[in-house]
């Protein structure tokens, strides 16, 4: 077929698809979280606007990481109208060592470049998952989507 140039709100103009090793998993206050270097990958697809990711990443050792774990996005998340550009998704969370006794999802907020994990208690108390709720070693499993 042949290409026809526009640029209208309605076309499809912006295709990828790559991996995303996420290096950087910190803490929002101080040090990071060292990814095991086989298992280190996230695999993403971005369609317009659109960005689903998804994968598992293991935590081999912890160096002195403080606060809210963030786990690194290969764009940032998007504004939106009110809170419209506030993603929620799947996250998977084991081997971390701690007490979490609720559900564990990804959250993703306007202007960051990289989601967060929060606990959601059975009486919708919600905590962010931080240093103290984890060991030294543990796995962070994904799949969301999200606009840029």
């Amino acid at each position: 077929g042949s290409q026809n140039a526009t640029t209208g709100a309605n076309v499809l103009d912006d295709y990828e698809e790559g991996d995303h090793d996420p290096t950087t998993v910190v803490g929002a206050t101080s040090g990071n979280y060292v990814v095991n270097s086989t298992n280190d990958v996230l695999r993403y697809t971005k369609i317009g606007r659109l960005v689903n990711i998804q994968g598992l990443i293991l935590i081999d050792s912890d160096n002195s990481a403080s606060g809210q774990l963030r786990i690194s996005l290969p764009f940032t998340i998007g504004d939106g109208t009110g809170l419209g550009g506030r993603s929620y998704g799947s996250a998977y969370l084991s081997s971390h060592g701690g007490t979490i006794a609720g559900q564990v999802y990804a959250k993703l907020e306007e202007g960051n470049a990289f989601f967060t994990l929060v606990e959601v208690a059975d009486n919708g108390v919600d905590n962010d998952i931080d240093n103290a709720d984890v060991d030294g070693a543990f796995n962070i499993g994904v799949n969301f989507s999200y606009t840029v």
